[in-house]
């Protein structure tokens, strides 16, 4: 009786060539794997062309640094943090918001928004209640399109826009908020829908964390009880993934990292520990790379040159993703704005009891575009978020063609030996 068996019909040089065939398939699918999970991480640039005081200050510098994942619930996040302790000046010379005594509104990002009537007197000018806009600017940095996330200066009508959408839910729905989501706040005194908003950092089922503009006139993290009745919902945007790519709440400790200096002044010393003699002082809002973690919350970086540690308890983590260059969708900053709908709107801070009105425009005042634009002087191709990817798909094809060509002219060879 004849027993057929494949493995008999195969020579030693076939099993040989079916090894290698394997090996150079498994070395291509790693290829592909590690390109397709880095090459949508990329850095954040501008989508405006931002004024000069602020092209000059460390937070233009931040917002050029800041690495970015790709995902916009986690990007606004990190845009939003990139910023703190940007303080609101009180003329445009000081849209470089490193000054700590401002109190006059005028920010690079009513800057992006456009000039408004923030008094009711007829004057239009950058200097009004800027949280809203705050939070419109982080998201256009971001990346975030504005069939997404729209652009208001106004909370009333953002809680609206959302409404509207069927994306707001109250305090008391029982929803828990996301990374990325927009929280809505109201004081007791006021007779509006909503007087100031922030940006979910991440909440740990008990409180909610925040990053939030012109809060005590600049912008800083804050955290509240989820019951807290100063919050009165959340809006929700239609972003693309349910989860956040980054973890902010940082449930494994520190980790390494982009990460901001949130204190007056932070020792870069020499050792892990207060005892160490401090090389030198690291301002407030400054960002810096976390390359290894100790215990106790120290953290190695390297600052002008300066290697040393630091204590990552004065500091809030930004980002734990590569970096790429991306280009956002561009705008230009509109210079006087026509005010259509009169609404005085309150922003108050939680941290003190400031009253600042505001008149404010029509919805959705910038363009708009839900398209990346190429950029002035340059391909449109080339610096398509996307063209990490085109690089990848050719590589990989060209990989794959070019060992499926080596393989037949192997086989064909041998084929030709054993006639």
């Amino acid at each position: 009786m004849v027993i057929s068996d494949s493995r008999r019909k195969t020579t030693p040089s076939a099993r040989k060539m079916l090894r290698l065939t394997k090996i150079f398939t498994a070395l291509v699918l790693a290829v592909i794997s590690v390109i397709t999970q880095t090459v949508f991480i990329y850095s954040a640039s501008p989508s405006y062309n931002v004024s000069s005081y602020y092209k000059n200050s460390v937070y233009y510098q931040n917002l050029l640094s800041v690495d970015l994942s790709g995902d916009n619930r986690s990007d606004i996040v990190t845009v939003a943090l990139s910023q703190i302790g940007y303080h609101e000046g009180n003329s445009t010379s000081q849209f470089h918001g490193t000054n700590r005594s401002g109190t006059g509104n005028f920010t690079e990002f009513n800057y992006l928004f456009g000039k408004l009537d923030g008094n009711g007197d007829g004057s239009v000018e950058y200097g009004y209640a800027w949280c809203a806009a705050f939070v419109s600017w982080c998201a256009r940095q971001a990346g975030v399109k504005k069939s997404v996330l729209a652009s208001y200066a106004s909370c009333t009508l953002w809680v609206d826009y959302f409404r509207q959408r069927q994306q707001y839910f109250s305090r008391t729905s029982g929803y828990v908020p996301k990374t990325g989501d927009i929280i809505f706040f109201r004081q007791p005194t006021t007779q509006r829908t909503s007087d100031h908003v922030g940006i979910v950092i991440y909440s740990d089922g008990k409180n909610v964390y925040t990053i939030e503009g012109n809060t005590s006139n600049q912008v800083k993290r804050q955290s509240y009880k989820l019951n807290d009745t100063y919050i009165i919902g959340y809006g929700v945007p239609s972003y693309e993934t349910a989860e956040p790519y980054t973890d902010f709440s940082l449930p494994s400790g520190y980790t390494s990292g982009q990460y901001i200096v949130t204190t007056g002044s932070l020792n870069l010393r020499s050792g892990i520990g207060t005892a160490y003699a401090s090389l030198a002082r690291i301002p407030l809002g400054s960002l810096v790379t976390v390359t290894k973690v100790s215990s106790g919350g120290w953290g190695k970086i390297t600052y002008e040159g300066i290697e040393g540690w630091i204590s990552l308890n004065y500091t809030s983590i930004v980002s734990t993703s590569p970096k790429y260059t991306f280009v956002p969708e561009t705008q230009t900053p509109t210079e006087t704005e026509s005010v259509t709908e009169s609404e005085s709107v309150i922003e108050s801070s939680p941290a003190e009891d400031e009253s600042e009105s505001v008149l404010l425009p029509s919805p959705d005042i910038l363009p708009d575009s839900t398209e990346f634009d190429p950029g002035a002087g340059s391909s449109g191709f080339f610096k398509s978020p996307r063209f990490p990817l085109y690089i990848a798909i050719v590589a990989s094809v060209g990989l794959l063609a070019s060992g499926s060509a080596f393989f037949v002219i192997k086989k064909r060879q041998r084929a030709k030996k054993n006639k």
